[in-house]
C-alpha cells in the first residue's frame, strides 16, 4: 500500500512541477533598454526574444531582437494567455490604452503578452537601416509576422512564462486585428480564438466591400453629429482648388496658422487636413482624452467640432468657398488646439514637426507593407457618396492609381523586379470566407470607418461573432471601463468575456452553446451630461448577466454591413513552425492532461487522508 501511495505521490509531483514552474519569470529573458512606457502600473515586464529574420529559409540563421511585454502575475496552471498583436507603431503605444485586457486577466487568471511587429518600434531586423532598401524590407510580410507570433508562443512556453497548455486568444486593433484573425485562420492549433477590433479584414481588392465605404462612413458620422456636410464638401473642394497655386497654398497656410516647417507645398498636401476629419471619427469617445497633438481632446469630439463649425461667425459675406474653408479651420482647431489660444500654430505634417504623432514611426516600413499586401481598397467618390473631392470612380481606377503611387515611392530604391505592389495578396493568401472555414472569431465594430470592412454576418454555430457597438470610438471596448461608458458598450465587454471564457473552457458547456452566445446589444443611450467620468477597475461583470433563455434565430441575424461578399479559399496552414507545435500538442492534449492531472491529485489526496500518512514522509 505504501508503494502505491509513493507512486501516486511521485506522479502528482511530476505532473504539477511543470505548471508550478510556469508561474515564475525565467531569469534568462533579456529586457530591452529603451522606450519603456511612461505608465506601467500593471506590472508589465519588458523582454526580447531572438526572432529569425527569415522564418522560411532553412539555410538562414540570422536573428534580431523582437520586443514584447508580459505580465503573468495572475496566471494559474492551465490558465489562458492573451496575446495582443501590435500594429505599425511602437508596442509601448498600446500599453497605455488597452487596459481592459488586464481586468479580464485578473478575472480569468490569465497571462497578458503584448508583441511588437518586426520593422516597428525597437524590433528592427537591420537596425536603423531596416527600411532603407528593398533588399532589407523584403522580409516585412504578414506571413513572416505570423511566424514571429508562433515562434514567440513557443518561446513563452519553453521559458515557462505561460503554462505549456495555456489556451491562447489573440487580440489586435486595425492591422493588429487583421493579423490576429489570420493567426487563428492559419494556425488554429496555436491559438484558441481571436478578437479583431476595428479590423477591416475585407476592405481589400475582391473583398466585396464597396470602394467608397470608408469615406461614406466618415461622412455619415459627421452628418449624425449635426455637421452641414455639403458645406464641408465645399470647403474641401475649395482647398483642393487653392492648393493648385502657390498663392492659394499660402492663403491656406495663413488661414490654418500652420507652422513654418509644416506648410503646404503642393496640391496633394491638402490630404493632411483631410486626415484630421478621419481622426475625429476614430477618437469620438464619451470622455476627454489626450489623443490629439495638444493632448486635450474633448468628449464627443465630433459633436463639439460640428457645433463650432456650424456656429462660426465669419468676417465677410463672400461666397467663393473661402468662407467654408475658414469654418473648416475652426473645426480642425478642435483637434489641434482645443482649449489653447488662437495664436497656437498647428503642425499638420507630423514627420516634419516635434509634435508627437502615433503614425509617424517607421513610415517607410508602413508604406511598404501597405503597397505589398495591405493596400486598403478605399477612395473618395465625391457627393453623394461622401463629402470629399473624388479621387477614383471605380476599383480599376484605384488599382491603377495605387500601382503608380507605390512605384513612385519605391522605384527610387534598388530592385530588379519593378513590382512594388500586389493588389490581390490578401485575396490569394487569406481570402475572406471567415464564417465558414474557421471558428472562434470575434469582430467588434464601432463608429470607426474601418468597421465598414469587417465580415458581413456572424455564425454562432462556428463561434464567429459580430459585436456592433453604436456610437463607440475606435477599439473603445478594449479601453479601461469608465463610468461614462454607455450600456451597449458595457454589455459588449461582458459578451466578449463570456465568449473567451468558453474558448478557454472556464464556463460550463451548457453556457457555451450557439444559442447562448452573441445576443443583441441594448440600444445606445448616452450617459447624462452631469455624469462624472472615472475609470472602473476590476469590477467584472459590471452589472451584466447573460440571457436565461435560448436566443433562437435572432442570434444568426445578418448585420447587413457588406452583404455582397466574394468568397475565396483561405489556404492551408502548413509550415515548419506550426508543424513543431502540432507535434508537441494535439488539439485535445490540454484537456487530456488536465483530466489526468485532476484525477491523480484527487486520488492521492484521498489515499493520504484515508491512511492519515503525512506527505513529508516520502
Amino acid at each position: 500500500m505504501r508503494l502505491l501511495i509513493f507512486w501516486l505521490t511521485f506522479i502528482h509531483l511530476s505532473c504539477s512541477s511543470e505548471d508550478i514552474l510556469s508561474l515564475a519569470w525565467h531569469p534568462g529573458v533579456s529586457p530591452p533598454t529603451n522606450d519603456l512606457p511612461t505608465q506601467n502600473d500593471f506590472g508589465l515586464i519588458p523582454a526580447n526574444f531572438d526572432a529569425l529574420v527569415d522564418n522560411f529559409e532553412s539555410d538562414s540563421n540570422d536573428t534580431f531582437k523582437l520586443r514584447y511585454f508580459y505580465n503573468n502575475d495572475y496566471v494559474q496552471s492551465f490558465g489562458p494567455c492573451f496575446l495582443f498583436i501590435g500594429s505599425t507603431k511602437p508596442i509601448t503605444e498600446y500599453l497605455k490604452d488597452y487596459r481592459f485586457l488586464f481586468d479580464v486577466a485578473k478575472e480569468m487568471k490569465a497571462a497578458v503578452v503584448f508583441v511588437e511587429l518586426r520593422y516597428f518600434g525597437e524590433s528592427l531586423p537591420f537596425g536603423i537601416d531596416s527600411d532603407k532598401s528593398l533588399s532589407k524590407l523584403k522580409f516585412l510580410t504578414t506571413k513572416q509576422i505570423l511566424a514571429d507570433c508562433v515562434r514567440l508562443i513557443i518561446h513563452l512556453k519553453q521559458q515557462s512564462i505561460i503554462p505549456y497548455d495555456s489556451p491562447l486568444t489573440a487580440y489586435g486593433t486595425e492591422i493588429g486585428g487583421i493579423l490576429a484573425t489570420w493567426l487563428r485562420v492559419k494556425h488554429p492549433n496555436v491559438v484558441k480564438g481571436a478578437l479583431a477590433s476595428s479590423a477591416p479584414v475585407r476592405m481589400f481588392a475582391n473583398g466585396g466591400v464597396p470602394i467608397g465605404s470608408y469615406y461614406s462612413t466618415v461622412t455619415e458620422e459627421f452628418r449624425k453629429a449635426g455637421c452641414n456636410v455639403r458645406l464641408i464638401q465645399t470647403a474641401f473642394d475649395t482647398l483642393e482648388r487653392l492648393c493648385d497655386s502657390y498663392n492659394g497654398r499660402e492663403k491656406i497656410n495663413r488661414i490654418f496658422n500652420i507652422q513654418t516647417n509644416s506648410i503646404l507645398h503642393d496640391r496633394s498636401d491638402y490630404h493632411y487636413l483631410r486626415k484630421v476629419i478621419f481622426n475625429f471619427t476614430t477618437l469620438n469617445y464619451p470622455y476627454d482624452t489626450k489623443m490629439s497633438p495638444s493632448g486635450n481632446l474633448p468628449a464627443h469630439a465630433i459633436t463639439k467640432a460640428c457645433s463650432v463649425f456650424n456656429s462660426s461667425e465669419l468676417t465677410d459675406d463672400r461666397d467663393d468657398g473661402e468662407n467654408s474653408v475658414r469654418r473648416l479651420q475652426k473645426l480642425v482647431a478642435v483637434y489641434y488646439n482645443y482649449g489653447l489660444n488662437d495664436d497656437f500654430q498647428a503642425c499638420i505634417k507630423p514627420e516634419k514637426c516635434d509634435v508627437p504623432d502615433r503614425s509617424s514611426n517607421s513610415a517607410m516600413a508602413s508604406l511598404y507593407l501597405d503597397c505589398k499586401e495591405l493596400q486598403l481598397a478605399s477612395c473618395a467618390q465625391g457627393y453623394p457618396n461622401d463629402m470629399f473631392p473624388m479621387s477614383c470612380n471605380s476599383e480599376q481606377f484605384w488599382e491603377s492609381a495605387t500601382e503608380t503611387k507605390c512605384g513612385e515611392i519605391f522605384g527610387k530604391m534598388e530592385d530588379d523586379s519593378g513590382q512594388y505592389t500586389n493588389m490581390f495578396a490578401v485575396n490569394d493568401e487569406y481570402g475572406f470566407n471567415f464564417s465558414q472555414t474557421t471558428s472562434n472569431l470575434i469582430f467588434t465594430a464601432s463608429s470607426d470607418p474601418y468597421s465598414a470592412g469587417i465580415i458581413d454576418r456572424q455564425v454562432p454555430e462556428h463561434k464567429v461573432f459580430i459585436i456592433k457597438i453604436d456610437n463607440a470610438g475606435r477599439s473603445q471596448e478594449l479601453f479601461q471601463p469608465n463610468s461614462c461608458d454607455p450600456e451597449n458598450l458595457v454589455n459588449a465587454r461582458f459578451q466578449i468575456v463570456q465568449i473567451i471564457k468558453c474558448w478557454s473552457q472556464l464556463l460550463d458547456v451548457s453556457q457555451c452553446t450557439a444559442d447562448r452566445l452573441g445576443w443583441p446589444l441594448p440600444a445606445y443611450i448616452p450617459k447624462p451630461t452631469e455624469t462624472v467620468c472615472r475609470k472602473i477597475v476590476a469590477s467584472y461583470p459590471w452589472g451584466q448577466s447573460a440571457p436565461t433563455q435560448s436566443l433562437g434565430a435572432e442570434a444568426n441575424a445578418n448585420f447587413g454591413i457588406n452583404a455582397n461578399v466574394t468568397v475565396t479559399a483561405t489556404g492551408s496552414p502548413a509550415n515548419s513552425t506550426e508543424a513543431y507545435l502540432n507535434a508537441t500538442q494535439t488539439p485535445n492534449s490540454a484537456n487530456q492532461r488536465r483530466t489526468l492531472y485532476n484525477f491523480l491529485v484527487l486520488a492521492n489526496t484521498l489515499f493520504l487522508f484515508w491512511l492519515n500518512i503525512p506527505l513529508q514522509k516520502f
